[in-house]
């Protein structure tokens, strides 16, 4: 799914919500399509319709009492909140989510939320804040030796610097974190890195 091919998000959305019945399942298919609609939508409106549906999934699941991946299925819903706007719910959320790493252990997400944070803090206005927060993100990534987390971190982190016109210190930063992958190239993840270095000196 691209926003190429996504003209028609509902009957995307039908289609993905038809599939497997798995509790993975459920759990990766609404990060997914919550991650997905947040940028394919055309509009907030648009955004709100079809995201709505996931929401209320994301709140029976929690409700479930089920705590296992609950992180990483809020992070969805984190992405789509800053998505939409709603700076306030994402703010209350972001501190739920961080109290149930706490206490379910789930820590190896914790890198990608404080990068989630940065990229709230950037829509926020406050490019400080954001920079601390894909620091923390870094570090974290970097203890853990999670190398997907801490590229996602170190994009944020460069692009920001891009904005602000230090675009050597950018490309310093993001270039040997890319090289070290050897494969997955076509990959979301890596083909933002890679653009964001194209654009680079």
């Amino acid at each position: 799914l691209t926003p190429a091919n996504a003209a028609d998000d509902s009957a995307v959305d039908h289609q993905l919500i038809s599939m497997s019945a798995t509790f993975s399942g459920r759990v990766l298919r609404y990060v997914i399509i919550s991650s997905q609609l947040a940028t394919c939508s055309t509009s907030k409106s648009n955004r709100a319709s079809h995201l709505g549906p996931h929401f209320s999934a994301a709140a029976s699941f929690e409700a479930s009492g089920t705590g296992l991946f609950l992180p990483l299925m809020l992070s969805g819903e984190l992405r789509s909140l800053i998505a939409l706007g709603r700076y306030a719910s994402c703010e209350e959320r972001l501190r739920e989510v961080f109290a149930r790493i706490e206490t379910s252990g789930e820590h190896w997400i914790e890198a990608d939320i404080h990068r989630i944070e940065g990229d709230l803090r950037v829509a926020e206005g406050d490019p400080a804040a954001a920079e601390r927060c894909y620091r923390r993100a870094i570090d974290l990534a970097c203890d853990q030796e999670a190398k997907l987390f801490e590229l996602r971190a170190t994009t944020s982190l460069a692009r920001l610097w891009t904005e602000r016109g230090e675009r050597q210190r950018a490309l310093d930063l993001l270039a040997p974190v890319y090289d070290w992958f050897t494969e997955g190239f076509d990959t979301p993840d890596l083909v933002e890195a890679k653009t964001l270095l194209d654009e680079l000196p």
